[in-house]
C-alpha cells in the first residue's frame, strides 16, 4: 500500500471511532441531563463530547502515525458533519443546546490535547 493510502486508512478508522464516540457522548449526555433533572444549572447536551474526544486523541496521538492535526481532524470529522448537515438539511442550527458550536469546541480542544500528546520524536 502507498503511504498515502495508509494515511487516508488511518484517518478513515479514526473517523469511524469518532462516529463510535459520538454514542458514548450522548449517553454521556442523556446521563448528565437526567442528573441535573429540577437543578437550577443543566449541562449542555454535548458536555460528553468534551470529555470523550480530547481523551481518544490523546491515545491515538501517541499510538499512530497520524499527525495532530490529522488526529484531531478526522476523529472530530462525524459530530461537525452530522451536526452541521443538521443545519443544513433541517434548517436546526441549535439542536440539543447548539451542539455545532459544542463540537467545534471539541475540535479546538482535541486538537490541543493531541498536540500537547504527540510523539515528540516523529517530529
Amino acid at each position: 500500500m502507498m503511504r498515502g493510502d495508509r494515511v487516508l486508512a488511518r484517518c478513515l478508522g479514526l473517523a469511524a471511532l469518532g462516529f463510535v464516540l459520538m454514542f458514548v457522548a450522548h449517553v454521556l449526555g442523556l446521563l448528565g441531563w437526567m442528573a441535573s433533572e429540577g437543578r437550577g444549572f443543566r449541562p449542555p447536551y454535548w458536555w460528553g463530547y468534551l470529555l470523550v474526544y480530547p481523551a481518544a486523541a490523546a491515545i491515538a496521538a501517541r499510538s499512530t502515525r497520524v499527525g495532530w492535526r490529522q488526529t484531531a481532524l478526522c476523529i472530530c470529522a462525524p459530530p461537525i458533519i452530522y451536526f452541521l448537515a443538521l443545519g443544513i438539511l433541517e434548517g436546526a442550527w441549535l439542536a440539543s443546546d447548539g451542539a455545532l458550536w459544542g463540537s467545534l469546541a471539541t475540535l479546538a480542544l482535541t486538537a490541543f490535547v493531541a498536540y500537547l500528546r504527540r510523539d515528540k520524536a516523529r517530529l
